[in-house]
C-alpha cells in the first residue's frame, strides 16, 4: 500500500511536467526557463534519486529517474533549440516585397465598394450623451 500510495505521487508530480515539456517541444525552445533552475531542480531530483537507492524506496527511485530524465529533455531543448513544426504553411519569401493595394497602380482603387462610416451597419451607432 506505501509503494502504491509513492508511485501514485511520483507518477503525479513527475507528470506535470509533461505539458511544460510539451509546450516546450512546440515552441522550439526553453529561453523562459532558466539555467539556474534547471540546475538546482536536477541537483534535487538526483539527491532524491540516491536517497531512494540507498534506502530501497522502488518508488521514488522510478519517479526522480523518470522525473530527471524529463528534466534533462529540457536542458537540451535550452542548449540545442530546434526548429519547431510549423503549423501554418509559410507564403512564399517575396511576399514581403509586395505593395499594399492601395500604393498598387496595377490594382484598381476600390473605393466605389467601402460604404460611409455613418451607414455602415457593422459600425456600432454613437452613444455619447448630448
Amino acid at each position: 500500500m506505501i509503494i502504491a500510495l509513492g508511485l501514485m505521487s511520483g507518477l503525479l508530480t513527475t507528470g506535470a511536467w509533461l505539458p511544460q515539456l510539451l509546450r516546450t517541444w512546440r515552441r522550439g525552445h526553453a529561453d523562459d526557463i532558466s539555467y539556474l533552475y534547471l540546475a538546482v531542480f536536477a541537483t534535487g531530483v538526483l539527491g532524491w534519486l540516491a536517497y531512494g537507492l540507498l534506502a530501497g524506496q522502488p518508488a521514488v527511485v522510478i519517479a526522480n529517474l523518470v522525473t530527471f530524465t524529463l528534466v534533462a529533455a529540457l536542458v537540451l531543448l535550452k542548449t540545442h533549440p530546434r526548429r519547431p513544426a510549423e503549423t501554418h504553411p509559410r507564403r512564399p519569401a517575396e511576399t514581403h516585397l509586395r505593395r499594399p493595394a492601395e500604393t498598387d497602380p496595377r490594382r484598381p482603387a476600390e473605393t466605389h465598394l467601402r460604404r460611409p462610416a455613418e451607414t455602415d451597419p457593422r459600425r456600432p451607432a454613437d452613444r455619447t450623451p448630448r
